[in-house]
């Protein structure tokens, strides 16, 4: 089974302590990320390198609601980062070849296909091996 991306945000919402907290790779929804910057206020350390960041657009009539890929970060969200020591992002589609695999895969890495070793690292230095 796996977990929704509500079900995740609302984990991560759940654990107030955490500290530091990586998403690089993922689908991040916009309204997710404020949750986690509105909840976690011992956050000191938040990585979304070569996510795909997405917005919720209304729903059309008969149609469930649509998602866009942003290309850039919403000043709100810049703005509530900023109390953070550090804020790490790339969403260089392309000249990055991790947002471009990102991208490709839609936000669900398929580890397999890359270098051997390669989702462990990570650009929050504590994370990484």
């Amino acid at each position: 089974m796996v977990a929704s991306e509500f079900q995740i945000a609302s984990i991560l919402v759940a654990l107030p302590k955490l500290r530091v907290l990586s998403l690089r790779c993922s689908n991040v929804l916009q309204e997710h990320l404020i949750a986690i910057l509105d909840s976690l206020h011992d956050l000191e350390i938040l990585n979304i390198s070569h996510c795909l960041l997405m917005e919720t657009l209304p729903p059309l009539p008969d149609r469930p609601p649509r998602r866009r890929v942003l290309t850039q970060i919403d000043p709100l969200i810049l703005d509530k980062a900023s109390r953070l020591k550090k804020f790490i992002t790339c969403m260089r589609f392309f000249s990055c070849i991790m947002c471009q695999r990102a991208r490709k895969d839609k936000g669900y890495m398929r580890w397999y296909r890359n270098e051997p070793g390669l989702w462990k690292e990570d650009e929050v230095n504590s994370l990484a091996p």
